[in-house]
């Protein structure tokens, strides 16, 4: 892991911290990933309905689209319930510290 991408995590890991754990800021930190699935998946069902793909070639994309969602929803159900354990144990001065850091090159 970069510097940088450090920096954002421990942001995010100090956001849920001080305001609790907070699927709708995941959500909101995830918009573009969820827009850009869903714009795809719009593309793959407007080419299915005008003949240019394959309705397998649809189910298959609907299909990966609807994996990647139900995984995230998993994933951020299982940080909920591990998040009282996880603020116990974090050392959170040293995620201050990283937070603190300066990373422009």
């Amino acid at each position: 892991m970069n510097e940088k991408t450090e920096k954002q995590f421990v942001g995010h890991m100090l956001y849920h911290k001080e305001h609790g754990y907070s699927v709708f800021f995941i959500l909101r930190k995830s918009a573009l990933r969820y827009l850009i699935l869903f714009l795809f998946f719009v593309l793959c069902a407007v080419l299915n309905r005008t003949g240019f793909l394959a309705r397998g070639v649809f189910v298959f994309v609907a299909g990966l689209i609807v994996g990647a969602v139900a995984r995230d929803v998993g994933w951020i159900r299982q940080g909920k319930k591990a998040w009282a354990l996880y603020e116990r144990v974090i050392d959170w001065a040293k995620v201050k510290e990283i937070a603190d850091k300066d990373v422009t090159k």
